[in-house]
């Protein structure tokens, strides 16, 4: 067996009048997120976040949701990633369909499924117009502001933050009454109580942005309207409810992922798969619209699929 000899490392001598060393720790961010951060701290643009504290019932709350739960915690590069990954560079056949059926003639930007499917591939930019700039559906209309707009006034605060996240969990805990939680109903009816003043108007704003979105899977045929009005009635204080229930860290099961995280990435996903639709639906009603060029090309399959009755107890618990 080999032997290593491995030297001592002494101790800097230190001249007199000059301060010890002292050892930084080791970053968890990257030197470019920390030299930001830091200039922003600087100018007072963002406040520095104190630990919450575990004897009052806000702490004990925010105790209970994880803002840091790993691979489950959406982050903005990643989505952004995933989706320009899925619709990039797949349009060309869709492109000569689109031709073969329109025999020629100019169509409509709004009946041609190619062009929709362009249009598709900036789902993502549709996804930041919906966070930075205001809510939109697909005719163009203005339907809401953007997301924020309504956290506006958290906006330097990370302590505010916190509070609009305990907010929020609090109210869910209250009308859910998910034990999985392990959050006290005392503490989350305390946390509403002593935030419905600073926190209510901005929680009315994120339900309305939230069933928005909801519409917007309605409109581009991806959900039923009914399914979506069903959803809005069982959830009239609606917030992303997701548990991290990783039994192999047992002290992270059951905690609520951070719901403003979620919203965000609902924001990416919900516009993804209703501009995804959108265009489906646009290519089968210009092939409804002329099934002689459409016959051997598009055609209906019989679905085997059938329909489940599913209770409003039973659906419930699901909806998040």
């Amino acid at each position: 067996m080999r032997e290593f000899n491995v030297e001592e490392q002494k101790p800097k001598e230190v001249v007199e009048g000059e301060k010890a060393p002292v050892a930084e720790p080791a970053p968890t961010k990257t030197p470019q997120e920390l030299a930001i951060e830091e200039r922003a701290k600087e100018r007072g643009e963002i406040e520095i976040e104190k630990p919450f504290d575990l004897d009052t019932p806000q702490g004990r709350v925010l105790d209970r949701i994880s803002t840091n739960p790993g691979s489950e915690k959406p982050r903005l590069t990643d989505t952004l990633h995933t989706i320009y990954e899925q619709a990039i560079d797949r349009l060309h056949p869709l492109s000569r369909l689109t031709k073969l059926l329109a025999n020629g003639k100019e169509l409509p930007s709004g009946s041609d499924p190619y062009k929709q499917a362009r249009l598709s591939v900036a789902s993502a930019s549709r996804s930041e117009m919906w966070l930075t700039k205001e809510q939109r559906n697909f005719n163009g209309d203005v339907i809401g502001p953007a997301l924020s707009d309504i956290l506006a006034p958290l906006r330097n605060s990370p302590t505010e933050t916190a509070g609009l996240r305990a907010y929020m969990v609090a109210k869910g805990q209250l009308s859910r009454k998910d034990k999985r939680t392990k959050i006290d109903a005392k503490d989350a009816q305390e946390v509403v109580n002593k935030g419905d003043k600073k926190y209510k108007d901005m929680f009315k704003g994120l339900v309305e942005y939230q069933n928005n979105l909801l519409d917007l899977l309605v409109d581009s045929g991806r959900m039923q309207k009914s399914m979506a009005q069903k959803a809005k009635k069982l959830n009239s204080d609606f917030i992303p409810w997701h548990l991290l229930m990783n039994e192999k860290v047992p002290q992270e099961l059951g905690k609520v992922v951070d719901p403003l995280e979620s919203i965000v990435k609902n924001t990416y996903t919900y516009n993804h798969l209703a501009t995804q639709n959108h265009v489906v639906r646009t290519l089968a009603e210009l092939a409804e619209s002329r099934p002689e060029l459409a016959e051997g090309v598009i055609f209906k399959t019989k679905t085997t699929a059938k329909q489940l009755k599913v209770s409003e107890k039973e659906l419930k618990p699901i909806v998040i």
